[in-house]
């Protein structure tokens, strides 16, 4: 069983999301940061503010799916929207696409609004300066700012040490918001001892409880565990969730539940229970780090400065 667990696990993909997303922009004192967070999606709910027609003109290209780009500003302590652009795409007889990029009227997005306009819908962190994408810049000194309805509620100065190169940028910014990293009596595991190269200290017949930042699409929804300067980002599947869950995307949470194989013959993950983590709480085991090089020196005795690609 433990086996045939661990092939299961093998089989996800390593990496979060398929095409690499274009950015959003952000200004900010005369400097301008590529977003890869995106503010203007919190607005939209099938509900009450439907995703506006505009975003789904033209040809979407498969590196932004949301069908726009928007750029912001921050000011005054407040988080503002300077505009929107879309891009259309045309396809010529030589076998090109031709780009046009046309800002969008923001009476089609927000009836009756001008740019600028206060981001009132959005909560959430954002980190300056941004990691790029194509590769990995972790954190050195970095700004993290807290927003609550577009509005500045916490700054904070955070930097990576050596002894972080185990722990995202996600989980370090989480961290820095509760003042530190609180107590924890660690009776769950790390989700990264669930994937290979190491054997699964999970039962599969048995509830155990895990960590990382969840993520629901009208696809699908994800454990995510995010990348570190020695581990590779990946997610596990979730099957099934307890009835009227509502945790937001994006939020840090402890998860028990038991691994099951899906109709797609996938392993997925059954949620039993879903606790959102409080700001202080870590998603990183502080085992992990040990057993992490233990095996590294057991797979490349000839460099033991080789990173495991999970």
């Amino acid at each position: 069983m433990k086996a045939s667990l661990v092939f299961c696990m093998a089989l996800w993909p390593a990496m979060l999301f398929g095409s690499a997303q274009q950015p959003d922009y952000l200004l900010l004192k005369g400097e301008v940061y590529k977003l890869y967070v995106y503010p203007l999606e919190s607005a939209f709910n099938e509900e009450v503010h439907a995703r506006p027609g505009v975003f789904f003109e033209g040809a979407n290209s498969t590196g932004n799916r949301r069908g726009y780009i928007a750029t912001w500003a921050l000011h005054d302590d407040k988080l503002s929207l300077m505009k929107i652009e879309k891009r259309y795409y045309r396809h010529l007889s030589r076998g090109l696409d031709e780009i046009q990029v046309r800002e969008v009227d923001l009476d089609r997005v927000f009836p009756g609004q001008h740019y600028p306009l206060l981001a009132s819908w959005y909560s959430g962190i954002i980190l300056l300066p941004q990691k790029r994408w194509g590769g990995y810049a972790p954190m050195k000194d970095e700004t993290l700012l807290k927003i609550e309805k577009g509005l500045i509620v916490q700054n904070l100065q955070i930097s990576r040490t050596p002894a972080d190169l185990f722990r995202s940028d996600e989980d370090l910014s989480w961290v820095s918001l509760g003042h530190g990293e609180q107590p924890s009596n660690e009776d769950w595991m790390d989700a990264r001892f669930m994937l290979p190269p190491f054997d699964s200290h999970a039962n599969p017949d048995a509830p155990f409880k895990t960590r990382g930042i969840f993520s629901r699409s009208p696809q699908a929804a994800r454990l995510l565990i995010p990348r570190t300067p020695r581990t590779m980002a990946t997610y596990l599947l979730i099957q099934q969730l307890p009835t009227g869950c509502a945790t937001p995307e994006g939020a840090p949470v402890e998860i028990e539940g038991r691994l099951v194989r899906g109709a797609d013959e996938k392993c997925h993950l059954d949620v039993i229970a879903l606790r959102p983590l409080q700001p202080g709480e870590t998603i990183h085991a502080k085992a992990f780090p040990a057993v992490f090089e233990e095996r590294l020196r057991q797979q490349h005795p000839e460099n033991p400065a080789a990173t495991i690609r999970q």
